[in-house]
């Protein structure tokens, strides 16, 4: 058999990479400038290099795969890839250092790997049959950007391609990129210009839950973050589509005053102005979707901490986002 080492051409979903000896790790934010996005003390870059949406793709006629990496999963041992064969889900494996596919037909095909969304991976060789060939996967698809928290992040997934924004790139045939960051998603001003300086055809960004729990924003300064972030991306995505989210459903926080005096209600209203001011501006490439059509009190049985969504919880999230934001908006 013969080894191929992984470069960034294999990789999709991704920002940048941190290169070492003999690995190359993905990050969802840039790497080179990771004091900036996330300065030391800050969260964010403790969730940037968990790989969520990102895949590991290529072509080949192997019959035989293996993929030698290394999964850091610290305390949580609660991982797992999720294996395409030409698009179709084939068997998730759970593996810490080699990933093992045999038996598969020689004809060339793609495979596509995504890697686990909440622990570190380190990616080092693909090893294929002697006399197979192996090919960089183009991924042609419309780009999708999608930014949230950790609702979007979605540790608690079933697996890495059930999360709701894979979910719903492999039912919508999307070419994901996904910056869901648990716990982080505050509308920072370097989250903006790295979407605005990213092709993308379609822009999602699901928005509120964190600043509610943090209190990182007030009645002051939430609208004018969300004006800022979204005047931002237009600098660059002057037609591209931006659909604004507000929070999904959570019973101990529709009402109840953080202590900066935000409610999930309050934050409701508060997107829906920004996209008011936006299309009173004349853009109309500017969307509103009310976050309790995507997740809502009916869905509660799936909310089993009152905030994230279960594993079934996210697949309805993603086919409810299928129907109220794809369909509708992504044209």
């Amino acid at each position: 058999m013969k080894k191929i080492k992984i470069t960034e051409s294999y990789i999709h979903g991704t920002v940048s990479f941190e290169k070492g000896k003999d690995f190359i790790k993905p990050w969802r934010i840039p790497f080179d400038k990771i004091d900036i996005y996330s300065p030391k003390g800050i969260s964010l870059r403790d969730k940037a290099d968990k790989p969520s949406g990102v895949r590991l793709s290529f072509k080949t006629t192997s019959k035989n795969i293996q993929v030698e990496l290394l999964v850091i999963a610290g305390n949580d041992d609660d991982f797992s890839f999720d294996i395409y064969l030409d698009k179709i889900f084939y068997k998730t494996i759970s593996k810490r250092n080699k990933l093992i596919i045999n038996d598969l037909t020689n004809k060339n095909k793609l495979i596509e790997i995504w890697l686990p969304q909440f622990n570190i991976t380190k990616l080092k060789n693909i090893i294929i049959d002697d006399g197979a060939k192996i090919d960089i996967y183009k991924d042609t698809r419309k780009k999708w950007i999608t930014y949230g928290s950790s609702i979007t992040h979605c540790r608690g997934a079933h697996s890495p391609s059930k999360t709701w924004p894979v979910y719903v790139a492999i039912k919508n045939n999307l070419n994901l990129l996904s910056l869901g960051f648990g716990g982080d998603c505050h509308i920072d001003g370097m989250i903006a210009k790295l979407i605005r300086d990213t092709k993308a055809d379609y822009i999602s960004l699901k928005l509120g839950i964190n600043v509610y729990g943090a209190s990182s924003l007030s009645e002051r300064t939430f609208k004018t973050s969300i004006l800022n972030f979204v005047d931002t991306i237009r600098e660059k995505h002057k037609k591209t589509p931006i659909v604004l989210i507000s929070p999904i459903y959570s019973s101990s926080r529709e009402t109840t005053e953080n202590s900066v005096g935000m409610t999930l209600v309050k934050m409701r209203e508060d997107v829906k102005k920004v996209y008011n001011i936006f299309k009173k501006l004349g853009d109309n490439n500017i969307y509103y979707v009310d976050g309790l059509k995507l997740f809502n009190e009916k869905n509660k049985k799936n909310l089993p901490d009152d905030l994230h969504p279960d594993g079934d919880g996210y697949l309805i999230l993603g086919e409810n986002f299928s129907k109220q934001v794809v369909k509708k908006f992504f044209k």
